[in-house]
């Protein structure tokens, strides 16, 4: 008998597929279609896109405290690139993966209705 979890749909053919639960370094399954012989990524599920959108509101809060100094302090643009470069580049990160994971729901959802 096969485990439920491991049953996910074909992105290309719209057939079921099934996954062994391995995960890339973004959080994605790993997936691959018996009949079409394609590999492709799941989408994430709750505990991911909670992680992610936590890590988009707490970067977007410290990018923001960080123009904010500036202002008030007038332009010390040196610390604001030293402080500001690592929150900024996790916000773009969680924020691409994000719209991927909502790219790959809905080309999931097109082809359920298909």
């Amino acid at each position: 008998m096969q485990n439920l979890s491991q049953i996910v749909v074909c992105q290309k053919c719209g057939k079921l597929a099934q996954t062994n639960n391995k995960r890339n370094f973004g959080g994605f399954l790993k997936c691959e279609c018996q009949s079409c012989k394609i590999g492709f990524l799941y989408p994430l599920n709750g505990i991911f896109v909670f992680i992610y959108t936590m890590l988009i509101i707490m970067q977007s809060g410290t990018l923001y405290f960080v123009i904010a100094d500036i202002l008030i302090e007038e332009g010390n643009f040196q610390k604001a690139a030293f402080v500001g470069a690592a929150p900024l580049f996790v916000l773009l990160g969680a924020a691409y993966a994000y719209i991927f994971n909502y790219k790959l729901e809905r080309n999931i959802k097109a082809k359920k209705n298909a």
